[in-house]
């Protein structure tokens, strides 16, 4: 509530009632039987010294609502198109189209990774197509693999923690703050864990733990998307 208002509303109410007291005091005294301006008068100060107080608060009420609605469409103007870049980061290194497909084709091959597991068969053809979705490639569309690749990759990493964290220390806050909901804290950590499983995929892939990385980023990533689409 603002000051002013505050104080108005502190000084109003108080003299109001003390005029009301005055008031019902002087008609059981008989005061103002032969005082007809003088009652219509107090009685209409009265009312004002009552009315103002409530006038105000209501008037106040609503422009913090205003307020509080403009900072919402101004924050959400913000987010929105700091997710679509980190969406795009996204879904260009990896070759998908969608969010829905990477989490779906990454599932997709843990399962069958488990699956394969357990029924002693060979993994090969899902580590081909991991690495068909994983490996960067140049403009004409030609596999960049070993040195050139894996530079690549880092590149990419480093941009995606980047925007991540804009999104998550700069951002969030702010949309907290203006009343706009986000996603859980501990999805943040989820989501800086799976960045370092990406960031470093060394010599020997684990196709298992890169899918899970970027199944459970999709996931978080769409889920950021229902909320500020």
């Amino acid at each position: 509530m603002a000051t002013a208002v505050r104080w108005t509303v502190g000084i109003c109410l108080p003299v109001a009632l003390i005029f009301l007291a005055g008031g019902l005091y002087g008609d059981h005294r008989g005061w103002w039987n032969d005082q007809a301006f003088l009652t219509n008068l107090a009685s209409s100060l009265t009312s004002l010294l009552f009315g103002l107080p409530f006038a105000l608060l209501v008037f106040n009420s609503l422009g913090e609502a205003q307020a509080q609605r403009r900072e919402e469409r101004r924050v959400r103007a913000l987010i929105r198109p700091e997710i679509n870049e980190l969406e795009n980061l996204l879904l260009r290194r990896f070759r998908v189209s969608s969010l829905d497909e990477l989490q779906h084709r990454c599932s997709g091959m843990r399962q069958g990774l488990a699956a394969a597991s357990y029924q002693g068969r060979d993994t090969r053809q899902l580590t081909v197509m991991f690495e068909n979705l994983y490996t960067p490639r140049d403009a004409a569309d030609n596999p960049l693999t070993g040195e050139p690749g894996l530079r690549v990759h880092a590149d990419w990493a480093r941009s995606f923690r980047a925007q991540w964290e804009f999104l998550d220390n700069d951002l969030r806050p702010r949309a907290l703050q203006a009343g706009i909901e986000w996603i859980p804290h501990s999805w943040s950590a989820h989501v800086r864990a799976s960045v370092v499983t990406l960031e470093s995929p060394g010599n020997s892939i684990n196709v298992d733990a890169m899918c899970e990385a970027l199944a459970q980023i999709a996931g978080i990533m769409t889920r950021l998307k229902q909320l500020h689409g």
